[in-house]
């Protein structure tokens, strides 16, 4: 009838501790790192460009950092 541990990303984490902070603890240091990424079926380069276009477009003008610094906080954007 209970949980003994979750692994999930660092930001709903944190959310969930700071809602059940009686009964949830984090640990102190990530277990590890990952990176994310968007899958494109091979060959669909139209949709592969449009994503890269829009993603060096958020990039340019800020709206990227903005968009990290509402879901993520404090922490730092890379």
């Amino acid at each position: 009838g209970s949980i003994d541990a979750v692994v999930i990303d660092n930001y709903p984490a944190t959310k969930l501790v700071e809602k059940n902070s009686e009964q949830v603890k984090m640990l102190d240091e990530a277990l590890t790192e990952e990176e994310y990424g968007i899958a494109v079926k091979k060959g669909n380069q139209e949709l592969l460009d449009v994503i890269n276009e829009t993603l060096a477009e958020l990039k340019e003008s800020g709206e990227m950092d903005t968009i990290l610094e509402s879901y993520l906080g404090d922490e730092t954007a890379e």
